[in-house]
């Protein structure tokens, strides 16, 4: 039997909140719910397909560029003086 969970268990999985969730299926970033009896739940395996297709993109996107917070830090002096 295929397993379901809810927003609130989606959540915790992706370590997000469920407005997130919401945004996320909105914006077509995962997949709408099943919609039984007016409750909305996603299988494991579209849990497993979201994680895979984070890991995908990761991969061919390559590393995103960290701030130079000297540059911050040195704005933030010479707002100051």
């Amino acid at each position: 039997m295929t397993k379901l969970i809810n927003d609130r268990e989606l959540a915790a999985r992706l370590s997000t909140s469920v407005s997130s969730i919401w945004r996320w299926v909105k914006t077509g970033a995962i997949p709408q719910p099943l919609r039984i009896g007016g409750m909305s739940r996603w299988t494991e395996a579209d849990v497993d397909n979201i994680l895979a297709k984070a890991e995908r993109e990761r991969e061919t996107s390559g590393p995103r560029p960290r701030p130079n917070l000297d540059v911050h830090r040195a704005r933030g002096r010479s707002e100051s003086l």
